[in-house]
């Protein structure tokens, strides 16, 4: 009788889906006309080698290489090792809007034929429509008068501190 072994190499080639990527928005909701919002970034390997993490690209941000805590080119050694970084942009628009960004993280394993892995993700930021603010002082002139009483002209002075509305 036979039979019939299959050697397998110890690391198998990673697959695609084997580099994951998360990316989350703080807030996640920003007054108009807009703020700093602090992105972080999760870059994951599911795969049992060894992964070089290349490029942290953002869409609208550009490379990712330098800002805040991020730094490429970065070694995932193996099975759910992962990589953490956050950077800081300014966000902006009119309320309702929804701001959408999108990052995409590029790695090559560590094998003899380097295999090109890519993953994405997005993270959102809403504007909100900030509140109208206004400011009112009152003053009296004379400020005293003497007992029984007298003529005193009182004055208003209101002030739009609003950032964004017309009141």
């Amino acid at each position: 009788d036979s039979t019939t072994v299959t050697i397998l190499a110890p690391n198998p080639p990673p697959q695609p889906g084997d580099l994951r990527v998360v990316k989350f928005a703080s807030p996640s909701s920003i007054n108009e006309p807009g703020g700093t919002a602090t992105f972080q970034v999760l870059v994951a390997n599911l795969s049992t080698t060894s992964v070089t993490l290349t490029s942290l690209e953002d869409f609208p941000y550009g490379d990712l290489n330098g800002k805040g805590s991020c730094s490429v080119p970065q070694t995932l050694t193996g099975l759910n090792s992962i990589y953490f970084c956050a950077f800081e942009e300014q966000v902006s628009g009119n309320p309702g809007d929804v701001i959408t960004d999108t990052i995409t993280a590029t790695g090559f394993d560590d094998l003899s034929s380097p295999t090109e892995l890519t993953a994405s993700d997005t993270a959102s930021v809403t504007i909100d429509n900030g509140p109208s603010k206004i400011q009112v002082e009152k003053f009296a002139n004379p400020e005293a008068t003497p007992e029984p009483g007298g003529s005193i002209v009182f004055g208003l002075r209101i002030q739009n501190t609003s950032v964004t509305d017309t009141v």
